[in-house]
């Protein structure tokens, strides 16, 4: 077992004086075998002094110190003062203070153990394994100050509280086994394992998922892809979110392994619960499909359109608390899907131009905000009440295949669009590259439904992307990144269309809440009437476009190109 660490975060005051650095001392750590004290530092001023004093906790005023020293920083900043306590300090609670010569001080309480204790400990340790003593054992495992020796842990309190009426036969016939030691350490690194073991099957889930994490080294010897990929990329708070979860299922006799296996089924459950680009969800359960989701993926395979499902998947992630249930989800959604696209293929104009003007260019595809078609629906929404002024064109569109409804005589129309699926919906009048190259995204999957439709908005000129490199699947569009898309789609299909249009400062209160990089899109196309404000006279650039207002722009643009739609101006 490690020394007995205990961390001082004493940061000094810092003087604005030439040449004064802003000392740090960065640990105390306390030898148990020769009961020597040392505490480092760095960051202090070449050859300064720092002052260190220990007290009794209980000492609140700070009067009368059990150790004082002064000890000197080497020439580059650095402390390593070692220090013995004197013989008639006694185990307990310390307040321990330092500071530098040109800076302040900070007081930090932490646990010391005299040599008397540890000798103690020690020694009631060799006669139990000596006499084969149980009960002398089990004193010791049951006593917080021996525990604290042995274990150097905070939680020793609590363990020893909720562990003192636990059955100990089968730990202390373990530790009977071992052999006798003059060293504590050696005698700590012997005990530590089997020890943890035990209590993180029988404290407390709470208290066994903070031993889980303090000693979690001992428990997981393996370390597999699940620790690294997920367990390391969440916070302290998370992993102790997951470690309590999985420590709720049944315990008393599990191995290091077995509770390892715990820890990894429900951490792969909780980064599957923490995923909020239905982008991903796919390729995370495939990662990890063969041992926790067991999912059957030939029909998801076999779907020309896979949104409804990994969007499904989403919204009721809240709704499944095991594997079998999220995988009886999974399957139930896959299962709609399919007889949804292999039903009657609802009404529809098709994709291309009509009663006037030159028609519109014939896109590569016929597109849809949610690619293609859940169930039968019907013609008229029912949830287009409250959206007057969006439903003409709404219902043009739709005609068109240009976008579609989510189930259930639904459009959702306050619902959002996500870049993907904005950039699909562009493919009604811009023009189809024969052969467009990759658009070398570093987020967009080959083989995904969008990717055709983001290389050929690439090659268009359309998008550009981030600058990270990525394009921003899976992300929500705001209303200034889709005017970008939007004016950039009608100059790709035909320049003369903006030729004569004025553009100026954009008509918005809100202009200084607009990027620069958007400015000249939302300023011609306001000016053209594709993109309009609300009531306060604000285009709120970086708000969500809706599913209604993603219509209307793209039902704009078309009436625009080709006098097609006629509805009544919102």
């Amino acid at each position: 077992m490690k020394n007995k660490i205990v961390v001082l975060f004493l940061t000094c005051i810092i003087f604005h004086a030439p040449g004064v650095h802003a000392a740090v001392i960065d640990d105390v750590t306390e030898n148990m075998n020769s009961g020597a004290v040392t505490v480092t530092g760095s960051g202090i001023a070449g050859g300064d002094e720092v002052f260190i004093e220990v007290f009794d906790y209980e000492d609140t005023a700070y009067e009368k110190p059990v150790f004082a020293g002064v000890f000197e920083a080497d020439a580059d900043g650095n402390l390593a003062a070692c220090f013995s306590m004197p013989d008639s300090v006694e185990t307990g609670k310390k307040t321990a203070a330092a500071r530098a010569r040109t800076g302040g001080v900070l007081r930090k309480d932490f646990d010391y153990f005299s040599a008397v204790s540890i000798i103690s400990v020690t020694a009631d340790w060799n006669n139990a394994i000596a006499g084969q003593d149980r009960k002398l054992l089990e004193n010791i495992l049951n006593n917080e100050a021996s525990l604290k020796v042995l274990i150097n842990t905070n939680l020793s309190s609590k363990l020893a509280a909720e562990l003192i009426d636990v059955n100990k036969d089968k730990l202390t016939a373990e530790l009977l086994t071992m052999q006798e030691s003059d060293s504590i350490e050696e005698i700590s690194k012997m005990v530590a394992e089997p020890y943890i073991n035990f209590a993180v099957n029988n404290a407390s889930p709470e208290t066994a998922a903070s031993l889980t994490g303090e000693f979690y080294d001992i428990i997981d010897t393996k370390k597999g892809d699940i620790y690294n990929d997920i367990l390391l990329r969440l916070s302290d708070a998370q992993r102790n979110e997951v470690y309590i979860s999985a420590l709720n299922k049944t315990r008393g006799n599990l191995t290091n392994e077995n509770i390892t296996d715990l820890i990894y089924s429900e951490a792969v459950m909780y980064g599957f619960k923490q995923k909020e680009s239905y982008t991903e969800l796919s390729s995370y359960m495939k990662k990890y499909n063969g041992e926790y989701f067991k999912a059957d993926f030939s029909d998801y395979e076999t779907l020309k359109n896979t949104y409804p499902v990994d969007s499904g998947m989403i919204k009721q992630k809240d709704n499944y608390k095991t594997f079998d249930e999220l995988r009886g989800i999974f399957e139930s959604l896959v299962k709609q899907q399919k007889k949804a696209e292999t039903a009657a293929p609802k009404k529809s104009s098709g994709g291309g131009g009509g009663g006037g003007g030159g028609g519109i260019k014939s896109p590569a595809v016929v597109p849809a905000i949610t690619q293609e078609p859940t169930e039968a629906e019907t013609v008229v929404f029912k949830d287009l009440k409250d959206y007057s002024w969006a439903e003409n064109y709404i219902m043009v569109l739709y005609d068109k295949g240009v976008v579609d409804g989510v189930g259930n005589g639904n459009f959702e129309p306050s619902g959002c669009v996500l870049r993907e699926q904005f950039v699909k919906m562009l493919a009604a009048f811009m023009p189809a590259a024969e052969a467009a190259e990759k658009s070398g995204f570093t987020d967009v999957v080959s083989g995904e439904w969008y990717e055709k439709y983001i290389d050929n908005a690439k090659e268009s000129g359309i998008i550009k992307g981030n600058t990270d490199g990525s394009f921003g699947i899976g992300k929500k569009i705001t209303r200034q990144d889709a005017a970008v898309m939007l004016l950039n789609a009608v100059v790709a299909y035909d320049n003369e269309i903006i030729a004569n249009a004025e553009a100026g400062a954009p008509e918005f209160s809100d202009i200084d809440d607009i990027s620069s990089y958007a400015l000249y899109s939302v300023s011609v196309l306001g000016k053209l009437g594709i993109v309009k404000g609300g009531e306060n006279g604000k285009f709120n650039p970086l708000g969500t476009a809706t599913r209604a207002e993603a219509a209307v722009m793209i039902g704009r643009v078309m009436e625009l190109i080709d006098g097609e739609v006629d509805a009544n101006e919102a």
